[in-house]
C-alpha cells in the first residue's frame, strides 16, 4: 500500500545492501574488469546504505521520513554525484568525509529512533497498564513489539557499523563485520515483515468476516424494516377512524382516508393547513381551544410521551363534534413527526343511561389535570344539553380550574403570567413554581353533582384568594370578551346560571340550570 512506504524504503535498502557487497566479492570481476568503476560502485551503493535504513525506520514509526533524514540523505546523494565525476584518490577523501558523518548519524537513528522510541513507547505502555514491573515489560515488549525486535537488530548492526567505520579509521583489521550485521538486521526486519503482513492479514480477514455479518444483519434488518412499513402502512390506511402525520408546528403532512374526510384535507385552498384550524370555533370561546392545543403540544414535547386530549372539531358541513385525540411523536430527531389518532367520543350509549351523579376529586396543580378533571366532569352533560353547550360549559370550567391553580395554587399574578407568555416561558413558570416552596404540594379540589335539573362545580384551592366583588361587576366586563388570561371569568359568568365565591375568593361554586328548571 502507498501509504505503508516502509516496504519501499525496506526493498530499496536490501537491493542497495546486496549490491554493496556484491561489490565487495570477487565475483564482481567477472562481469566488470575495470576496479576504479567497482571502487566507485561500491562506495556509491555504501553511501546510500544509512540514509535508506534511516527512512525505513522513521516511515515504519511514523509513516513519514523525516526532515534529519532527508538533509542527510540529500548530503549523501551529493557526495554520490561528485564520486562519479572526481578521480579515485579523491574518493577516499569522500569516504572519510562519509565515515564521520555517519558515526553521527549512526548514533541518532540507534539512539533515538531505537532506544529512545522504545523505552518511552514501553513506559506509556506499562503505565497504562498498571501491572507488574517496568523492566518486565521492557524485557517483553524486547520480544514482542516490531520495535522491540528492531531494537535487537539494531544493536547488532550499530555495534558492527562502529566497529567497521573504526577499524577503517585506526584498527586496520579489515574484517568488515558489518556484512554480518547486515545479514541479521535484514533477515530479523523481514520477519518482522511478514509477521506484520500476517498480522494486518489476520485483521482484513477479521473485518471481511465482520463486514459480511454485518451486510446479513443490514440485509435482515432492511427486510423488517419493509415488513414493518408495509403493516404500518396497512395500519394507517386501513384504520376507520382519522389518523395524521403532522410537523413540529402541527401543520398536516399526511392523512389516512378517513383523516382526509373528516378534516377535509382534500378541499384545496378551503383545507385546513393546521390542527388548530380544523379546530370548531365559537366567537364566545375565543382562544380558548388554541390554548388547550397549545398546552398539548408543550406536554408532548416536554413529557416525550403519547398524550391523550379530548378537542371539538369542525366537520366538513360545519358542525361540532368532540373527538379524543392521541398525539405522540414518530422519528428521531431532528425530522421527528407527530403521529395524530382521533377517536369520536361516542357516549350515546352511556349518556342515553345516565340519571345522576356524584364525584369528588383533588388534583396537583398541572394544567394536565384540570385538562383530565373538566373532561371527566363534564362527560354526561350531554345528557340534558347540546354537544356545542356541553363543550362551551366544559372550557369554563377548564378555565376557572386552571384559575385555580395558576393564580390560587400557584400565586402567579397577572403581569407574571403576561410576561411569561410573552418570552414563550408560561409553562417553565407554572412548573417551577409547583416544585418550589410554599406552592409545593398545594391541590386543587373539584366537586360536582349533576342531575336532570341542574349541573353544581364546585372548585376550590389553596391559595390566598382574590376580591371576586371587583371582577363580577357585570357592567366593568364587556360583554362577549373572550377567553384569554384576566377574562375568562366574565365568560364563566355568562355561561353559567349561578356563580357564587365563599367569603375568601378562593372557593367557587357554578350552577347550570336544564330545560325549564327553576333559576333562582
Amino acid at each position: 500500500r502507498r501509504k505503508d512506504r516502509y516496504n519501499l524504503f525496506y526493498g530499496l535498502f536490501s537491493m542497495d545492501l546486496a549490491f554493496y557487497l556484491f561489490n565487495r566479492s570477487s565475483a564482481i570481476y567477472s562481469f566488470v574488469a575495470d576496479s576504479e568503476l567497482v571502487f566507485k560502485a561500491e562506495l556509491g551503493s555504501l553511501f546510500i546504505l544509512l540514509p535508506l535504513a534511516g527512512a525505513f525506520l522513521k516511515s515504519l514509526s511514523e509513516n513519514r521520513v523525516g526532515k534529519v533524514t532527508a538533509v542527510y540523505a540529500s548530503w549523501c546523494t551529493l557526495l554520490t554525484v561528485v564520486l562519479i565525476a572526481a578521480p579515485v584518490n579523491f574518493g577516499h577523501l569522500l569516504l572519510r568525509a562519509w565515515q564521520y558523518a555517519a558515526l553521527g548519524m549512526a548514533l541518532h537513528y540507534f539512539g533515538y529512533e531505537l532506544v529512545f522510541r522504545f523505552f518511552s513507547s514501553g513506559l506509556r505502555r506499562w503505565k497504562r497498564s498498571g501491572k507488574g514491573y517496568l523492566a518486565l515489560s521492557y524485557l517483553r515488549d524486547l520480544v514482542r513489539t516490531p520495535t522491540g525486535n528492531l531494537l535487537i537488530g539494531g544493536a547488532i548492526l550499530f555495534a558492527t557499523a562502529v566497529f567497521d567505520i573504526l577499524d577503517a579509521l585506526y584498527f586496520r583489521l579489515d574484517i568488515v563485520a558489518t556484512r554480518y550485521g547486515f545479514f541479521l538486521f535484514t533477515m530479523g526486519t523481514a520477519l518482522i515483515l511478514a509477521n506484520r503482513f500476517e498480522f494486518l492479514h489476520s485483521q482484513l480477514s477479521g473485518l471481511n468476516s465482520n463486514l459480511e455479518d454485518r451486510t446479513i444483519s443490514l440485509t435482515e434488518t432492511t427486510g423488517k424494516l419493509a415488513a414493518s412499513e408495509s403493516k404500518y402502512r396497512s395500519l394507517f390506511d386501513g384504520s376507520s377512524d382519522p389518523v395524521a402525520l403532522l410537523d413540529g408546528d402541527l401543520r398536516f403532512r399526511e392523512g389516512n382516508p378517513a383523516a382526509v374526510s373528516f378534516f377535509g384535507l382534500n378541499r384545496g385552498t378551503k383545507a385546513p393547513r393546521t390542527l388548530a384550524e380544523a379546530l370548531y370555533r365559537e366567537d364566545r370561546a375565543g382562544s380558548g381551544p388554541e390554548n388547550q392545543l397549545r398546552l398539548a403540544l408543550h406536554e408532548l414535547a416536554v413529557r416525550g410521551e403519547p398524550f391523550e386530549a379530548s378537542f371539538l372539531f369542525r366537520t366538513v358541513l360545519g358542525e361540532a363534534k368532540p373527538y379524543r385525540v392521541r398525539m405522540e411523536y414518530v422519528g428521531s430527531r431532528p425530522n421527528r413527526e407527530i403521529l395524530l389518532r382521533a377517536q369520536a367520543e361516542d357516549n350515546s350509549s352511556l349518556a342515553a343511561s345516565f340519571v345522576a351523579g356524584r364525584e369528588r376529586f383533588d388534583i396537583e396543580s398541572t394544567l394536565t389535570a384540570a385538562e383530565e378533571v373538566c373532561r371527566r366532569a363534564c362527560a354526561n352533560l350531554t345528557r340534558f344539553t347540546g354537544v356545542e353547550e356541553a363543550e362551551f360549559l366544559k372550557m369554563c370550567l377548564r378555565e376557572v380550574v386552571v384559575n385555580a391553580i395558576e393564580h390560587g395554587n400557584l400565586g402567579v399574578t397577572f403581569e407574571e403570567k403576561t410576561d411569561a407568555q410573552r418570552e414563550g416561558a408560561y409553562f417553565e413558570l407554572l412548573e417551577r413554581r409547583r416544585l418550589s416552596a410554599p406552592y409545593k404540594g398545594r391541590k386543587a379540589s373539584m366537586e360536582y353533582s349533576i342531575s336532570s335539573e341542574r349541573a353544581t362545580f364546585r372548585v376550590t384551592d389553596q391559595g390566598a384568594g382574590f376580591d371576586h366583588r371587583a371582577h363580577l361587576s357585570r357592567s366593568a366586563v364587556p360583554m362577549g370578551a373572550l377567553l384569554e388570561h384576566g377574562r375568562g371569568l366574565a365568560l364563566t359568568v355568562a355561561a353559567f346560571d349561578r356563580v357564587v365565591f365563599n367569603e375568601k375568593g378562593n372557593e367557587v361554586t357554578l350552577v347550570k340550570f336544564f330545560g325549564n328548571a327553576k333559576k333562582g
